[in-house]
């Protein structure tokens, strides 16, 4: 397996090399032959990235899986800008050239003055910087929105058939923190403080937790501290699989919360009960490609978990990603909390731009679904991220208010 920090390495090492290209390209050397190489070379590595993700062997001492994921976005970082910035290298590059030529001896037929028209050669230019100039500002925008810290969000889930003594019951949520990769153990201790003002009556951890296993233990430690009325639980993610589960799951075994893997709990809360299960993730069956859904993993795990449930009680499950809640919805499963997606990492008005899409790789990528039954789904766009890039699709704490689903209306 590869080091615990190599994300870190892999985006300081990815920083400068973009950095390195950015220069090369504006002075005019993609029209040298080692940065074309090294552009080639980014590709390759691309291509060679993703067949390790998603064909790499196992997940034993050689880690090809997460060697590929790492891989993937280092060589994104350096090939992306280098990309963007070659029209502007090219248009540079002539723009000098056409300076340093000297002066043609005038023609005994003088050309008409433009007088500052707008010519052919001034559109092209101008084009050519637009593009990559436009990308640019935008890739600020979405850096910047990545580093920003995550917020709590109330939301009230409308439960169909709620008793009485479950409605206002709090659940907040911890997706995907990835800490190591762009957050860190003070972000959580941050964000735990406001948790804690939130109050809620139930944690839960949906998996992804830590890239950097140093800090898992400690983090599993730190939410098991809130102490809410009516425990913490958690379940695995894909990359404590990728990170290597041998390392991972038993820090979440050996911390003071309560870890379900296709398992569940019965709650008494206030007379009713209230069934939490949780599932394991699909890539435990051999699926390495975290975009791929396993219906037939979810269709087991889910009948594993649920196995001995009572039948009349409201049930909530915990599916690190949302392709969960299909076969969640079919057992009576009331409600479903996954991440997974960081929400596509692009989004518009509180969705996902990927919601929709038949292109996407996410049937269900930031926000509240619900099936004719009245099953629901809420998705969070996660607590952190992998890829430092988000757009119109903030990190958050996801605090869900449990409420009678007739209450709500029309607006669930």
């Amino acid at each position: 397996m590869l080091p615990p920090i190599s994300i870190e390495y892999a985006c300081v090492l990815a920083g400068a090399s973009a950095a390195a290209s950015v220069l090369a390209l504006s002075l005019g050397l993609h029209r040298v032959r080692p940065v074309r190489y090294l552009l080639a070379l980014s590709a390759l590595a691309v291509g060679a990235s993703l067949a390790a993700w998603r064909f790499g062997p196992g997940f034993g001492r050689w880690d090809w899986a997460a060697w590929g994921v790492d891989t993937f976005f280092a060589s994104m970082l350096v090939l992306m800008p280098a990309t963007l910035l070659l029209p502007v290298s090219a248009w540079l590059t002539r723009s000098r050239s056409v300076r340093r030529e000297p002066r043609a001896a005038p023609l005994s037929c003088e050309q008409p003055d433009t007088g500052g028209q707008v010519t052919r050669r001034r559109i092209l230019g101008g084009a050519a910087i637009a593009l990559p100039a436009s990308c640019m500002g935008v890739n600020v925008v979405g850096a910047i929105s990545a580093a920003q810290s995550p917020k709590l969000r109330s939301l009230a889930m409308g439960i169909p058939r709620l008793p009485p003594a479950l409605a206002g019951l709090r659940i907040a949520q911890l997706g995907d923190l990835h800490l190591g990769a762009s957050k860190n153990l003070r972000d959580l201790e941050r964000a735990l403080e406001a948790i804690s003002g939130a109050r809620p009556d139930i944690v839960v951890v949906t998996g992804d937790v830590a890239e950097d296993l140093r800090q898992l233990g400690p983090a599993l430690s730190l939410v098991a501290q809130l102490r809410p009325r009516f425990g913490v639980y958690a379940v695995l993610g894909n990359h404590e699989y990728l990170r290597g589960i041998e390392n991972t799951r038993p820090a979440f075994e050996r911390a003071d919360l309560t870890f379900l893997v296709n398992q569940h709990v019965t709650l008494d809360v206030r007379g009713a009960s209230l069934t939490l299960a949780g599932i394991d993730d699909p890539i435990v069956g051999g699926d390495s490609n975290p975009f791929r859904a396993a219906g037939e993993h979810y269709d087991r795990a889910v009948d594993a978990a649920l196995e001995g449930a009572p039948t009349g009680a409201t049930r909530i499950l915990l599916s690190h990603r949302p392709e969960g809640f299909d076969a969640a919805a079919t057992r009576g499963i009331d409600l479903t909390l996954a991440g997974h997606t960081h929400g596509g990492q692009l989004g518009w008005d509180g969705r996902s731009v990927l919601d929709g899409s038949a292109r996407s790789p996410f049937r269900y990528p930031w926000g509240t679904y619900r099936k004719r039954d009245g099953a629901a789904l809420y998705t969070t766009s996660g607590f952190g991220h992998w890829f430092p890039y988000r757009l119109g699709c903030a990190p958050e704490i996801p605090v869900l208010t449990l409420t009678a689903l007739h209450e709500l209306g029309g607006s669930w």
